[in-house]
């Protein structure tokens, strides 16, 4: 069962197009970044999949934009898989997983903090 206050925030999200800092847990791995509005989070990737000449693969996310709305799936841009004193990819990435996946979450996200 997917928690219903993370639901309304996706929700919101995608209505508003703002982009919001969370933090959460998937099986056991914390990952951190935005949640990205459905919209844009297509688009993202759909323009990357045609910059390396993969445009056919494009094609199936532009069909679930036309799809209808709906706030199953948690989708993040900017995500990092936190492991120890390293986050990865060292610049993010986008990520989606089922809402029903999600163990735990917080608002903000992670920085990697300078050695001391």
């Amino acid at each position: 069962m997917a928690d219903q206050l993370l639901e309304r925030l996706i929700k919101r999200v995608n209505l508003t197009g703002t982009f919001f800092d969370i933090t959460i847990i998937v099986g056991g791995a914390m990952i951190t970044g935005r949640i990205a509005p459905r919209v844009q989070w297509l688009d993202g990737n759909i323009t990357h999949l045609q910059g390396i000449d993969l445009a056919e693969f494009a094609d199936d996310f532009a069909q679930e934009g036309a799809a209808l709305d709906h706030e199953d799936y948690l989708l993040l841009s900017q995500a990092r898989y936190v492991h120890d004193t390293n986050m990865l990819p060292p610049h993010g990435a986008a990520f989606r997983v089922r809402l029903s996946e999600v163990q735990g979450w917080m608002l903000g996200r992670l920085a990697k903090s300078p050695r001391a």
